[in-house]
């Protein structure tokens, strides 16, 4: 960087500094929460010395769709927490806006026939993932047609159809193990960023205006939701970031990274145990069993064996009393998900929504009730009882009733063929960035399959769609082999 540059990149980062300073020094006199305004400074400053590290990394040399679809995913991973204006109840935040904004872009680089652009839509023709993209968003127009709700149908196609999008935009962007530890790095970053708020909302008891924390009893200040609505939003998605820190930390070649790894791995664990998010408990255990069958070698795997074989046994004797009060604690969250006769405890109650779901399903002949009409068939036609509770909570089911089997059994295949190939690149490719994210998406796609039964609505959730078009545009990165194509006419990334 020459001179002129560094000059440049300190008075920008100063004046950044002088602004959030003088407008810490405002809200002080006008009084506002201090406890907020704490909450708003942390998140400003790891925002802007994340951004930093990114431009400094990857950014300086990018092309400008490139660094928007960027801000796009880095976005997603706030959501609907920082609102910018709501109209006629539609909320306008920041993925939105830059939503709309790739698609203008989008738009003008074809009309002006951008070649960067152009070819990148080339390589897409006949790509299985898109085709079953459009044949998804073309059902759910389709059912519009037997819809009860319009305007929820409407409304659910929406988010599908931003999921979507944003997975071919990862399709059309990110084309090389450059680009896909650039994303790597996003998700280590904002999961930082997110573990942080959700330490401050538990121990200092501070919550965005977005969370229902606001609203409960004071004894369930200390749960922690970051940027999302509830807990169970929250700790879905620290099931699946958890594996991103485990990556950091198996193959961080430098200390700083296998100690940010560690300090987010464990911090993500203890903030799911507080979130009290029993599914996720079960989301984490299997992520680690994918992580010990397909990950570690045989040798490590009987080495970390014996390793904890001998670490466990000592602790069970000399501390069996705490050991056995811990796993006794543990039994008891997780023997709720167990359902029982004659109750109505919660899992009772998502036991009889889901037989509500088989008998909808079968009275539609398998094409579903249409998006966004699942509840209020349940509130008018449900069969067996669930005490008052219409929303599925369950992102399976969720598609299967809204969407019907072809799409249900499409996804399920999907994910299947996606977790094949990641164990495939897992075991084939040695060099670091390969094994960073394979191993993150292997894993994740493991804590995956019941991390997201826990939240309402997965549909609506934007990291939902970005660890899936993470997972799609990877494996489909590595079997066109781009990774090791010298391109002559160059990529949208580095022009």
């Amino acid at each position: 960087m020459n001179t002129y540059a560094k000059t440049k990149y300190h008075a920008s980062f100063i004046g950044v500094a002088i602004i959030l300073l003088l407008a810490y020094t405002v809200v002080m006199l006008k009084g506002i929460d201090l406890q907020l305004l704490f909450l708003v400074s942390f998140t400003g400053v790891i925002g802007i010395s994340g951004l930093t590290f990114i431009w400094q990394r990857w950014w300086k040399k990018a092309h400008r769709f490139h660094i928007t679809v960027s801000l796009l995913i880095l976005s997603s991973f706030i959501g609907a927490a920082v609102p910018i204006y709501k109209i006629a109840g539609f909320t306008i935040y920041p993925f939105r806006i830059l939503l709309a904004w790739s698609v203008f872009m989008l738009i003008g680089f074809i009309f002006y026939q951008n070649k960067y652009i152009v070819s990148s839509l080339k390589d897409l023709k006949g790509n299985i993932f898109t085709s079953y993209g459009a044949l998804w968003l073309f059902f759910g127009f389709f059912a519009l047609s037997w819809s009860i709700s319009p305007m929820n149908t409407i409304q659910d196609i929406i988010f599908l159809a931003s999921g979507v999008f944003l997975i071919y935009l990862i399709l059309l962007v990110y084309k090389n193990e450059e680009d896909y530890k650039e994303l790597y790095f996003y998700w280590i970053i904002m999961s930082l960023l997110l573990v942080g708020i959700g330490l401050m909302n538990h121990f200092f008891q501070i919550h965005l205006p977005i969370s229902r924390i606001n609203q409960v009893a004071q004894y369930q200040k200390h749960i922690p939701t970051a940027v999302f609505t509830n807990e169970n939003d929250y700790a879905s998605f620290l099931s699946i970031a958890s594996f991103f820190f485990l990556s950091l930390l198996k193959n961080g070649r430098i200390l700083l990274y296998k100690l940010i790894g560690l300090t987010g791995m464990l911090l993500s664990l203890y903030l799911i145990v507080v979130a009290s998010s029993r599914a996720n408990y079960i989301a984490v255990m299997i992520g680690l069993i994918v992580w010990f069958l397909f990950v570690l070698k045989p040798a490590h795997r009987l080495k970390l064996s014996v390793a904890g074989f001998l670490l466990i046994v000592p602790i069970i004797i000399f501390f069996w009393e705490k050991v056995s009060s811990v796993l006794g604690s543990v039994g008891k969250e997780l023997a709720t998900l167990l359902p029982t006769e004659g109750t109505t405890d919660s899992v009772s109650i998502r036991e009889n929504l889901l037989k509500n779901v088989g008998v909808f399903l079968e009275n539609s002949f398998g094409f579903g009730v249409a998006p966004g009409n699942i509840e209020l068939f349940m509130k008018e036609f449900q069969v067996y009882d669930t005490s008052g509770d219409y929303n599925v909570h369950n992102w399976w089911a969720e598609i299967l009733i809204h969407y019907g089997l072809i799409i249900f059994v499409g996804y399920v295949l999907l994910l299947l063929y996606l977790f094949v190939q990641l164990i495939k690149i897992v075991n084939t490719n040695h060099d670091q960035n390969s094994r960073f994210m394979g191993e993150a998406l292997i894993c994740g796609l493991g804590a995956f399959t019941m991390a997201s039964i826990s939240p309402n609505s997965f549909m609506a959730l934007h990291y939902n769609w970005l660890f899936i078009g993470v997972c799609i545009g990877f494996v489909y990165m590595k079997k066109k082999g781009e990774d090791h194509i010298v391109k002559k006419d160059a990529s949208i990334n580095h022009p």
